[in-house]
C-alpha cells in the first residue's frame, strides 16, 4: 500500500490494517505492552511545534504521517515474520487476554530487545600460514590410521574365516553367503555364531587402537567405496595394487 492509502486507512479505521477484524497492528502492540498505538500523535505533534505553537491542520498532518509510516512498517515487518496482519491481530487478542502469556511474551520482547542493543564485535581470525601443511599433514595421519586398521581387520576376517573352515571341516565358506549377516545368524551352530558375533566388538578395538572412532572409520570406509582416487589412496597405503572391496 502506499503512504497515501495507509494513511486513509489509519485515520478511517482507528489504526487498523487489513480491514475487519476490530483493532489494527497499532492498537493490537498498544493493548499487549501496554503502549498506546496512537502516541505517534503526540510524538509527531511535539515535533511540529517548535517553540510551543503550530496550527491544528499541521498537527494533524504530522500525525496522520507518523502513523501512516508507523503502519507501513509494522505490516512489512509483520509480513517478513511469515504472518499477515489480520493473524497478527488475532494472535495479539489471544495474548491480550491471557495474562501470563501476556507476561512471557512481553519478558521475550525484553530480552530481544537488550539483545538488540548489544553489541558484539567479532575478533578477526589470526592467520596461520602453517595451517594449510598442519591440515593436510594430519589428513595424510588419519589415512595412513584407517589403512593400518584395514589391513589389522582384513588379517582378523581371514583368520577367523580359516578358522570357521577347519571348524565345519570345509574347504571354504558357501560363495555368496555373509554368514554374519543378522537373518542368517539364528539358524548357525552355537559356536559359528559367536565367531561372527565377536567380529565387530574386536574389529572396534582395532579401530579405536589407531586412534580412529567409529563414525570416523565408517566415514572413510563409505568414501573409500564411492571414491575412486580415496579408495586408490587406502590402497597405495594398504601395500596393494588392487583387490575387491573391503566389507566392515
Amino acid at each position: 500500500a502506499t503512504t497515501g492509502a495507509a494513511a486513509a486507512a489509519a485515520e478511517g479505521d482507528g489504526g487498523k490494517v487489513g480491514g475487519g477484524g476490530g483493532g489494527g497492528i497499532g492498537s493490537r502492540i498498544g493493548s499487549i505492552f501496554g503502549v498506546n498505538g496512537n502516541n505517534n500523535k503526540g510524538a509527531a505533534a511535539k515535533k511540529s511545534r517548535p517553540g510551543g505553537a503550530a496550527s491544528a491542520d499541521s498537527e494533524s498532518e504530522e500525525a496522520k504521517r507518523a502513523r501512516a509510516q508507523y503502519v507501513v512498517q509494522s505490516g512489512k515487518v509483520i509480513r517478513a515474520l511469515g504472518m499477515s496482519v489480520n493473524q497478527f491481530n488475532q494472535l495479539g487478542r489471544e495474548v491480550g487476554n491471557d495474562p501470563a502469556l501476556k507476561e512471557r511474551v512481553m519478558e521475550q520482547a525484553y530480552l530481544y530487545r537488550i539483545s538488540a542493543s548489544l553489541s558484539s564485535p567479532k575478533l578477526p581470525l589470526l592467520s596461520d600460514p602453517d595451517a594449510a601443511r598442519l591440515l593436510r599433514s594430519r589428513r595424510r595421519d588419519r589415512l595412513r590410521m584407517f589403512a593400518k586398521s584395514m589391513v589389522e581387520i582384513e588379517d582378523l576376517r581371514a583368520a577367523q574365516t580359516d578358522r570357521l573352515c577347519r571348524a565345519l571341516d570345509l574347504d571354504r565358506l558357501p560363495e555368496g553367503l555373509n554368514i554374519c549377516d543378522p537373518s542368517v545368524l539364528p539358524v548357525l551352530s552355537p559356536k559359528v555364531r559367536a565367531v561372527c558375533e565377536a567380529f565387530p566388538l574386536q574389529a572396534e578395538e582395532i579401530v579405536r587402537k589407531y586412534g580412529l572412532n567409529s563414525d570416523e572409520f565408517n566415514g572413510m570406509l563409505e568414501e573409500s567405496r564411492c571414491n575412486p582416487v580415496f579408495r586408490w589412496r587406502v590402497r597405495k597405503h594398504m601395500g596393494k595394487e588392487g583387490g575387491g572391496e573391503t566389507k566392515a
